[in-house]
């Protein structure tokens, strides 16, 4: 599947005011006292990163038609576990507002997904103005994580890309694995320094 230079502009303008919105109604909706204001990145998937996803699905199922629910990403990153479910009702606000239907949610920060990574990713079908999108199977997909999980992210991204080189892939996993738990437990830490401080603010 290739995606012409028209479209790839168009869907860069589109997520760009996508995240842009999403970074205000966060900065809007959540409290200073429940940690750093969380901070949003996104990205639009390239051809070649399209071309491995459906090769991937293929060695499962050669008859498969993949759809592209990525095409379109965006990811929030909170500063600690215990700001996920404000900045998940910020994300329901915010997709109600543009027209965008969630049509699936996956935990994968209670248990880890591949290599351990913890983020829960929502899927959204695009609204009807984005036809010529829907039309090619695209969708979008938010990520919600903290920051030490896109640290564990930034790493085994890098990581995998040269164990698959090296035929080391299972030994890596392992360590990231063991990474994210040590991260998970920092950020569980974290969460309960902030909830502790904010009870202490609400009792005066």
């Amino acid at each position: 599947m290739n995606i012409s230079l028209r479209c790839r502009h168009e869907a860069e303008q589109r997520i760009s005011e996508w995240a842009s919105s999403l970074e205000k109604m966060s900065r809007e909706g959540l409290s200073n006292e429940e940690g750093p204001i969380p901070s949003v990145s996104w990205r639009v998937k390239s051809d070649y990163s399209i071309w491995r996803k459906i090769e991937k699905a293929r060695l499962l199922d050669p008859s498969i038609d993949q759809n592209i629910n990525d095409f379109f990403g965006i990811r929030l990153i909170t500063s600690h576990e215990g700001m996920l479910f404000s900045a998940l009702q910020i994300i329901e606000r915010w997709s109600t507002k543009l027209g965008l239907m969630k049509v699936n949610m996956e935990d994968n920060f209670s248990s880890g997904g591949e290599a351990g990574y913890r983020a829960i990713h929502l899927d959204f079908a695009l609204p009807s103005n984005f036809l010529q999108f829907s039309e090619m199977g695209l969708g979008l997909e938010v990520q919600v994580t903290t920051y030490l999980q896109q640290f564990h992210s930034a790493v085994s991204h890098q990581l995998f890309y040269n164990a698959e080189k090296s035929n080391l892939t299972d030994d890596v996993a392992d360590k990231l694995s063991l990474l994210s738990n040590s991260l998970h437990s920092i950020d569980l830490d974290i969460s309960r320094i902030f909830s502790k401080i904010r009870g202490k603010a609400s009792s005066f």
